[in-house]
């Protein structure tokens, strides 16, 4: 059955336009199949990957000492600091302060730049032998009720060598004929944990 006239026009296509027709599918098809065969056959490059370091504590920073200061990197010396019993110290000094009366006196400790400037203080740039640089000693020395504690080749009077009382026995940083005593370490505004080098005579 013939189409009605008005369907006759627009169905019908020329062999021309029939030919053009397929030669542009041919050739989209044939640009589709470059891409996708370029991607499927390309070769994985490295893979980037960054480290952060060991988990971090409370100040972005981690140690194998045991807990973990407030401040970030090691100290000047490139050792932590203990500081009281429960932090360590890096880029600042440890901060201690001597609260209360002679019978019930206790300690606070921060880690913090500059250090309070406040009587029965103690600003600990080390805190032994072990915090100082190969060939120097942790010296202490009071001032107008402030402790102030460094690095030196030795300590001249009136300051006093700083020891480690849990450790000095076995490296005997005192040297011969002294002992790490903390009988009198509360005038230096430290509590027992720290000690001096004191003469056995």
């Amino acid at each position: 059955m013939a189409l009605p006239r008005r369907y006759n026009k627009e169905l019908l296509v020329s062999p021309a336009r029939l030919l053009s027709a397929f030669a542009l599918a041919a050739g989209l098809a044939a640009a589709c199949g470059s891409f996708g065969g370029a991607d499927n056959n390309r070769t994985p490059g490295p893979v980037s990957t960054s480290s952060t370091g060991p988990p971090a504590g409370a100040d972005g920073s981690a140690d194998a000492m045991g807990p973990v200061g407030q401040d970030g990197a090691p100290d000047a010396a490139g050792v932590p600091l203990r500081c009281g019993a429960t932090l360590v110290c890096r880029t600042t000094p440890c901060c201690v302060e001597q609260v209360g009366s002679s019978s019930a006196t206790s300690w606070t400790y921060q880690c913090i730049a500059p250090c309070p400037a406040k009587e029965e203080t103690a600003t600990l740039e080390c805190t032994d032998g072990s915090s100082c640089p190969s060939g120097q000693v942790c010296c202490a020395s009071v001032i107008s009720e402030r402790t102030t504690a460094k690095c030196q080749p030795s300590c001249a009077s009136p300051a006093t060598q700083l020891c480690d009382p849990r450790t000095a026995a076995t490296t005997r940083e005192c040297g011969a004929g002294k002992t790490c005593s903390t009988s009198n370490i509360a005038e230096l505004f430290l509590d027992a944990s720290y000690g001096e080098c004191k003469s056995t005579e």
